[in-house]
């Protein structure tokens, strides 16, 4: 926008120029031509000054929801932008869920927690948010056979989360 601006004052200006040589004005027309020399070194000065890239700040996380388990640990990651920015990390219940200024997230007991991520850039924040369903482990055996002393048999085991190790 700034250069359509720039070239539509300089276009008026060299034509207003032309127009006050053209009648005798030759002083006039020296003003004009040293308003339109200052505003050519500005720019020169300055060569970004037209083509300056906006930046479009923002913030998101690598996961938008997770379900752990309780004494479970992660790091949730931020790509910011502009990346110069500090993330505050903030949990809305630290009964179920702690994180740290790294985003190293520990769970603490079941339930529900969400985590927001904030940058502040020009003071506008932006943020982005994961929600977190902490559940305790649950082992389910599966069997509906009598067991005789020196039977064989096998057996389903199923847990939840599906992600639990059992040792």
């Amino acid at each position: 926008m700034i250069k359509i601006i720039l070239l539509i004052i300089g276009i008026i200006l060299t034509c207003l120029t032309v127009a006050l040589l053209l009648t005798g004005k030759s002083n006039i027309a020296s003003i004009i031509s040293a308003i339109f020399a200052f505003l050519s070194f500005f720019v020169s000065l300055n060569p970004n000054f037209l083509n300056q890239n906006k930046i479009i700040p923002s913030i998101v996380l690598n996961n938008n929801y997770l379900e752990l388990i309780r004494t479970d640990e992660y790091i949730l990651e931020a790509t910011i932008t502009p990346n110069n920015c500090i993330v505050n990390w903030n949990s809305d219940n630290e009964e179920i869920v702690t994180i740290d200024y790294s985003g190293h997230l520990k769970t603490i007991n079941e339930g529900n927690a969400t985590i927001t991520a904030t940058i502040a850039y020009k003071n506008i924040e932006y943020t982005d948010t994961c929600i977190i369903k902490v559940s305790r482990p649950i082992i389910n055996i599966d069997f509906s056979d009598i067991f005789y002393v020196g039977d064989t048999k096998s057996l389903s085991l199923y847990t939840l989360p599906k992600e639990a190790n059992v040792i």
